[in-house]
């Protein structure tokens, strides 16, 4: 990204969910060390995070066409 638009931190923030993955403390220096401005989205704030709302829409259209509710006994032969 820096080489394609080098100012790009300074109008730039990475919105991520609370996921693990994205607040352990080797991420957030991760973060800090690359100069990336990052802000964790609060809990349940699906509403922020406009992904969110496309993988519920995948999820619940695309692999659930039916509509039906799945349980994984009906993923695992």
């Amino acid at each position: 990204m820096d080489t394609d638009r080098p100012g790009w931190r300074d109008d730039t923030i990475w919105l991520l969910d609370g996921a693990k993955m994205h607040s352990t403390e080797l991420v957030k220096e991760i973060f800090q060390k690359l100069k990336i401005p990052v802000m964790i989205a609060p809990p349940y704030s699906w509403n922020l995070v406009a992904t969110e709302s496309w993988h519920s829409m995948f999820k619940s259209k695309e692999l659930n066409p039916t509509g039906k509710a799945m349980t994984k006994s009906k993923f695992i032969p």
